[in-house]
């Protein structure tokens, strides 16, 4: 499927850069993208509007993945379309949560980070299947592995998620001093389940900011967080706090 099949896709991530790689590497397709950031708004979005594919990131505040594809599934025909295919996006990778995609009524399955060439895979596929009028379920894919993409899909989505840092730094340091403030607030209150949530976003950015201690200790202050191991929680979130500092002095270096 090439640039000139163009098909309207509707994105929804609450990380901004997440958000804006998704969305732009699918412009680079030739599609027509719209991009919004929770779940309400998906469902608000298809009622007002008909789309060929929904992506959606599993874990945002309020009315998370699972729930919106589940609604989307039991919609009136009259105001949306319950069959619209829908792509699960997620940095959560086990067998598990892939059983928990497909039970909530997705199509396929992605893991983060992005690949563009893998992305491409799963998007068109799920494209095709639509236009042949084809079941509703693609096969489930295990993960980016699955159709691992050369090193030139790999670069491809590096340099477009380093322009998009470049392009968002202003908001990308706000959006720093917001976790930062934020994780301090849970921390205070033991809000275990608020701070799993933040660390996934966190670390969602870690990734396609080629932050590798970031990346590590927001996922084990998830881990840790989930678990509600309060000890290993205290020890990780100051680290975790400075490493996102470490991030934004960098994204303020390149403005």
């Amino acid at each position: 499927m090439s640039g000139a099949n163009s098909f309207k896709i509707l994105i929804a991530d609450d990380n901004v850069v997440n958000q804006r790689v998704l969305h732009d590497l699918l412009k680079m397709r030739g599609h027509s993208v719209r991009a919004v950031n929770n779940g309400l708004e998906v469902l608000k979005a298809l009622e007002s509007e008909s789309f060929d594919l929904v992506i959606l990131d599993c874990l945002m505040p309020g009315m998370d993945g699972y729930t919106t594809c589940r609604t989307i599934r039991a919609a009136d025909p009259s105001r949306t379309n319950p069959a619209v295919p829908i792509l699960a996006v997620t940095a959560l990778a086990s067998e598990a949560d892939r059983r928990k995609c497909l039970e909530a009524g997705t199509n396929d399955y992605l893991s983060k980070p992005i690949l563009a060439e893998t992305l491409f895979d799963r998007v068109e596929n799920l494209l095709e299947r639509k236009g042949s009028g084809a079941g509703e379920r693609a096969p489930a894919s295990a993960d980016n592995a699955a159709t691992a993409p050369g090193a030139e899909g790999v670069d491809r989505t590096r340099q477009l998620a380093r322009k998009i840092f470049k392009s968002l730094s202003s908001r990308l340091e706000a959006d720093i001093v917001r976790w930062q403030s934020e994780l301090a607030v849970h921390l205070e209150r033991n809000a275990h389940e608020e701070i799993r949530l933040l660390a996934h976003q966190i670390r969602g950015t870690a990734d396609l900011a080629e932050c590798p201690q970031l990346s590590e200790l927001s996922a084990r202050l998830e881990r840790a967080a989930g678990l509600r191991h309060g000890t290993e929680v205290r020890a990780l979130a100051p680290k975790v706090s400075d490493s996102l500092e470490r991030l934004r002095n960098m994204a303020h270096a390149k403005e």
